[in-house]
Order: C-alpha cells, then sequence, then structure tokens
C-alpha cells in the first residue's frame, strides 16, 4: 500500500484500468466533497472520507507530508473515480446482481452456494445446465463452469475453489450459481458520467466470446436502433 500512497501524493485523481484492486487501500485514500473544509491540517486537500490506518507515522521517504497517520491521511486524500464502494460492488459479481435486483434491473436467476450440496438443491430449481460462478477474479470467460449433469458437480465445484483461493474446509462464501440462459447475442455499452453528473455513452456493441483470452467488440449495423434507449 506504500506504493498507492506515494502516487496519491502526486495525484488529485486516481482511477483504475481493471476493478480487480484494494478496494481498503483506495477508499483510505479518497475524500468526499462535503468533507473539504472538516480541518485546517490539509489547506490544499479535502479530508478523507475513512482515516488511513496504515500509513507510517514517519513520513514517506523523500516526502515532506506530516509525520502522524492522521495528518498523512488527510494531506493525501485525492478524488477516486469511480468510488471506491462503487468499484467493491463492481469486483464481486453476486454483490453486483444483488445491486442490480435492489434497483428493480432485470438479472437472471442466481444464488450463493457453499458447498456441492448447495448446488445439487439449485440444479433441483434451476434445472441443468447451470451455470458455476466465482464471485471475484471473474471475467472473459475465467472463473466460470458449465455444470451439465449431477456428474459435473464435484470437479466444478473443487476446480473453481482452487482457482479462487478458497479452502473447501474453510469455506468463505466465494462460489454462486446462475440459472442457464439461452440468448441470441451479447451486447455492451459504456456509459461514463462526469463530477458534475453530465452522462455520456459510446456506441453500441456486440461482444463476440471466443474461446481464449481474446475478446473481440464489434459495431453491428441492427444495434443501432438500440442506441437511444442505452
Amino acid at each position: 500500500m506504500p506504493q498507492v500512497h506515494q502516487l496519491a501524493e502526486r495525484c488529485d485523481v486516481l482511477t483504475c484500468e481493471i476493478e480487480h484492486v484494494s478496494v481498503d487501500a483506495l477508499k483510505a485514500l479518497e475524500y468526499t466533497p462535503a468533507s473539504s473544509t472538516a480541518s485546517p491540517a490539509a489547506a490544499t486537500r479535502p479530508q478523507p472520507a475513512v482515516a488511513l490506518s496504515a500509513v507510517s507515522s514517519s513520513p514517506l521517504p523523500g516526502s515532506s507530508k506530516p509525520a502522524t497517520a492522521a495528518a498523512a491521511a488527510l494531506a493525501m486524500s485525492v478524488s477516486v473515480q469511480p468510488s471506491a464502494e462503487c468499484i467493491r460492488v463492481i469486483q464481486d459479481k453476486y454483490l453486483q446482481k444483488t445491486f442490480f435486483q435492489q434497483y428493480g434491473l432485470p438479472v437472471g436467476d442466481f444464488r450463493e452456494v457453499r458447498s456441492e450440496a448447495d448446488i445439487l438443491s439449485a440444479a433441483l430449481v434451476f434445472g441443468f445446465p447451470l451455470m458455476l460462478k466465482s464471485k471475484r477474479m471473474a471475467y472473459d470467460g475465467k472463473g466460470n463452469c458449465v455444470v451439465r449433469s449431477a456428474a459435473d458437480v464435484p470437479l466444478a465445484y473443487q476446480q473453481l475453489l482452487r482457482a479462487c483461493g478458497a479452502d473447501s474446509t474453510a469455506y468463505s462464501a466465494a462460489l454462486y450459481v446462475e440459472r442457464w440462459l439461452d440468448f441470441e447475442k451479447e451486447l455492451a455499452v459504456m456509459v461514463v458520467r462526469s463530477v458534475e453528473g453530465e452522462l455520456q455513452s459510446y456506441p453500441l456493441c456486440e461482444t463476440l466470446q471466443r474461446v481464449g483470452d481474446s475478446v473481440l467488440c464489434q459495431p453491428q449495423d441492427e444495434c443501432d436502433d438500440l442506441d437511444d434507449t442505452c
């Protein structure tokens, strides 16, 4: 984390290319506009929303920042975009789906699983095949496994547990299942919002998933009429 702190000292805004980062580190560094006049200790920086408990009691090498943890946190607070809490939701696919449900967005049926028996119970409701997924570090086909029958459950369960670093003897609720959905295509749109609330969307695309690490994305003429909807 000290390297993140050193980077924050040079920045007014921090952002991430991918969501697999330390949310706690970002949350410790970020500030909220409402707290910008909370303390005279940071004349040019607003107060962070969360205390930076991991900062050393001595200044960072080559730094003239305050020595105390609280003052150092205050001095290094920056604007984190997207916010740490937003990234926390994005990096956990199960939490993401729960968030969507909470706000009335349609999602396929899903449920948390903590054992092979849980997967079999879900199959009684969802049927086979179903998708077994890691909550975290799952993207572009990684961290996912198609379970086509009850015979596939033990191997799929153990493989995904190992992939996400969970110990099956001390399970940490790392997996969930989804009902299998038949769909014609997968569409994607990138939407950005400025700190002033202005919204802008990029052209709608169809994503083409292929075996391996590559993800192709190409505009489709038949998607043009959906641009206004998105």
